[in-house]
């Protein structure tokens, strides 16, 4: 399992030069099928060419919205939705990213879509741009769906780990408690009240503390198992947990959901329980 909470590099791809294939490749498929509509689109978008080039140029995940009509809208989204062969090979890339195998948003899931960070239903313009793909899995892209601000402000729901600087603080705890009655543990996780509001949107909107808390027991149990294993006592236990942490803290940056288990756990005054699992 890896969780991620650092920024990740974007693939280097020439989106310019993606964006005429496509485009050329639109061309091609309207001769051999003939549709209509398609033929529409392509004559809409070898238009539409040098306005889609300044967009790239201008694009920031904090643009508001620009009206946009809903033919050209069409026209734009069917640039990812048609699928071409640059599309396609410009997907895979992305799904190639040795960083980003597993959702940029949960980090728990293998990223199986890809997401439009700012929805290609609202800016159709960015539909197969790349600073605008992001590879999560099914489960997190349903939870976002089109949404990018909090109603009627400016404030940001999701993290972008493109573009957004990824803190350097560690604002998420771990509240650990033995159940005796079910031999296991309870754990809690959840953010400090300073914590920067779109880290506690993010986490709020993608159910983060609840699906973390699913998984805390599977962790807890490989702990316990390692531990027996190599019959470590309490005090070598609590310096491999936090070796553990550390090692993780430079892996992946703090806020992470394993390393701030792992940091409770090195923490917690009833560690010894964790070998009666």
């Amino acid at each position: 399992m890896v969780i991620l909470m650092i920024k990740i590099n974007r693939i280097e791809v020439d989106d310019q030069e993606i964006l005429k294939e496509i485009i050329e490749k639109k061309r091609e498929n309207v001769i051999k099928i003939n549709d209509a509509m398609n033929a529409c689109y392509k004559t809409i978008l070898k238009e539409e060419e040098k306005f889609l080039l300044k967009e790239y140029l201008r694009y920031n995940i904090n643009l508001p919205l620009k009206p946009t009509h809903f033919l050209l809208k069409e026209a734009y989204t069917s640039l990812y939705t048609n699928e071409t062969t640059p599309s396609g090979e410009l997907i895979q890339k992305i799904y190639n990213n040795p960083k980003t195998k597993k959702c940029l948003y949960c980090g728990i899931n293998s990223a199986k879509t890809i997401d439009h960070y700012l929805p290609k239903e609202k800016y159709s313009y960015y539909s197969i741009y790349s600073k605008n793909l992001i590879p999560c899995c099914s489960q997190c892209n349903s939870k976002k769906g089109a949404t990018v601000f909090k109603n009627g402000t400016s404030e940001r729901v999701f993290i972008n780990f493109y573009d957004d600087d990824i803190f350097d603080k560690d604002y998420l705890k771990v509240k650990i408690e033995f159940m005796k009655e079910l031999n296991n543990f309870k754990v809690d996780f959840y953010l400090e009240n300073e914590a920067p509001s779109i880290l506690k949107n993010h986490f709020k909107k993608l159910e983060l503390f609840n699906r973390y808390e699913e998984l805390a027991n599977e962790l807890i149990s490989e702990i316990s198992s390692e531990i027996k294993e190599n019959n470590y006592a309490i005090k070598e236990c609590r310096k491999v947990l936090r070796n553990k942490y550390n090692s993780l803290l430079k892996m992946r940056g703090p806020n992470n959901y394993e390393a701030s288990l792992y940091l409770a756990l090195a923490e917690f005054d009833d560690l010894n329980k964790i070998l009666e699992l």
